[in-house]
């Protein structure tokens, strides 16, 4: 019994470590939660968790795609601006014969090919959901705003290429000479029309290239993408501001484990020699518990049946018969 009573005790002691241990755990958490700033950012999570749980649902739980909304999606889009300006800058430097006005130009040319491009992929993705019924008035009229200022700044980008380009090719057939040393066979023959129809489809083939990059780099439900996209910022944030709190948790946990398994060894020690003792007194503590539950059911029911029998109800209709009965057997014969 001294070394059954010893397990209980260190039991005991665990037990409590246990309990202290989230007791200090939970200070913890609410000294953090005495900041506004901690509470605003896990009320927010909390929030962009809510609103993700919900759309994962309404998409059958599958990954959206939110690689739009990150800065490598920004990079590589403007790479179809980069070569824009490789495309047109010979071009443009033909025409203009100024440095300085050829790099501007190619420039301005490459920013509205890439936001054409990012514009006609993203809604050609989103189309059935931006232009749904289901979506209201204003976000339908902004979508079909979206559409028209993109062709718009791809409808300068084609003209000021194959502008510039006819007029680089007819300036160069100006400038050609028509005798030289060499005879007629050294003139280079010049055509206006491929020229210009091969610079448009450059053009046309990296606008082509950047609305394929915009359209699977965007997921079809833009609601979707948000609440993931916020979930993923949310957490970061809230990660970012929790790491103290994080490292404090952490340490009370290890400080706590560190005790509770030097209990668990002084545990095993004792339990060792009494191993078949301490399965009889499980089997004696399990009968004791039967016995008060059966003890307790009976005193409820008792107690339930004298709230009966004590109950107006049963008094008016049983006791006044019994004791009806009661007098006519006393005054019979």
């Amino acid at each position: 019994m001294n070394e059954l009573n010893a397990i209980r005790h260190l039991e005991q002691e665990k037990g409590d470590l246990e309990a202290k241990r989230e007791e200090d755990m939970q200070e913890r958490r609410k000294r953090a939660r005495n900041y506004s700033r901690y509470v605003q950012v896990e009320e927010r999570l909390a929030t962009a968790n809510d609103v993700f749980t919900r759309k994962q649902a309404e998409n059958n739980s599958r990954v959206a795609t939110t690689w739009g909304s990150s800065a490598s999606y920004v990079a590589v889009i403007s790479l179809i601006g980069i070569a824009e300006w490789l495309i047109n800058y010979d071009t443009f430097m033909s025409f203009l014969q100024v440095p300085a006005f050829a790099a501007g130009a190619t420039i301005i040319l490459g920013v509205l090919l890439a936001f054409a491009a990012h514009a006609h992929g993203t809604l050609l993705k989103q189309a059935a959901f931006l232009f749904s019924a289901h979506c209201e008035p204003r976000e339908r009229s902004s979508s079909w705003r979206l559409l028209a200022f993109g062709t718009f700044c791809l409808l300068p980008v084609l003209v000021a290429a194959g502008g510039s380009r006819y007029a680089a090719v007819t300036r160069a057939l100006a400038l050609n000479p028509h005798f030289n040393i060499l005879g007629a066979d050294a003139v280079i023959e010049r055509n206006p029309a491929r020229d210009v129809l091969l610079s448009l489809l450059a053009n046309v083939a990296a606008w082509a290239v950047g609305v394929f990059i915009a359209y699977t780099a965007h997921d079809p439900d833009p609601e979707y993408m948000g609440a993931t996209v916020d979930l993923h910022r949310a957490r970061r944030r809230f990660n970012r501001l929790s790491a103290p709190v994080a490292r404090d948790l952490e340490s009370i946990r290890a400080r706590y484990t560190k005790q509770i398994k030097e209990l668990e060894n002084r545990t095993r020690s004792h339990s060792e020699s009494v191993q078949q003792e301490r399965s009889l007194l499980a089997q004696v503590d399990d009968r004791e518990r039967g016995i008060l539950a059966q003890l307790s059911e009976a005193g409820r029911q008792n107690a339930e049946l004298y709230r009966i029998l004590e109950s107006a109800e049963f008094s008016a209709t049983f006791r006044r018969p019994i004791a009806c009965a009661r007098s006519l057997r006393a005054t019979a014969p």
